[in-house]
């Protein structure tokens, strides 16, 4: 999904950099440790927080996809 939907790109991309610097610098797991994947994220995110406005939108596959995808980080599994 993250290939057809915007957010869910922005969402894979901070998980690419959050990722990536933790194999580098062996740092935490926190998006905001790191420039580039809290720029992402908080593109992500304010693209989802616009799109849950939309009655269209909300239920969208690439918004739930998304949310989806915060809900695996936020509980470890990714």
């Amino acid at each position: 999904m993250a290939l057809v939907d915007r957010s869910a790109f922005y969402l894979s991309l901070a998980n690419a950099a959050l990722f990536f610097n933790q194999m580098t610098e062996r740092g935490s797991f926190e998006y905001s440790d790191y420039l580039e994947s809290s720029k992402y994220y908080s593109k992500c995110l304010n693209q989802v927080m616009r799109r849950l406005s939309s009655r269209t939108e909300s239920v969208s596959e690439g918004v739930i996809t998304t949310v989806l995808g915060f809900i695996c980080h936020d509980v470890g599994l990714l």
